[in-house]
């Protein structure tokens, strides 16, 4: 997630919809700059995740899903 935080646009938003295994780190400079910013969503059941990304591609946000690895 650190490496694609760099990868948006100017105003961009990273959604974070799951839970990492370990800290997620961002480039300070590259956040007030960009004025880019990461948001949490605790979802409870898939379907609201699959309404947000729904939301996301409605709004013109390109999302992408990232797994963890058991």
């Amino acid at each position: 997630m650190s490496d694609a935080f760099g990868g948006l646009g100017v105003d961009g938003k990273m959604m974070i919809l799951g839970i990492a295994d370990g800290p997620v780190e961002i480039n300070s400079v590259q956040a007030i700059m960009g004025h880019r910013s990461v948001m949490g969503w605790p979802s409870r059941v898939a379907a609201d995740s699959q309404d947000t990304l729904a939301l996301s591609a409605r709004s013109g946000g390109a999302a992408t899903d990232q797994g963890l690895s058991a």
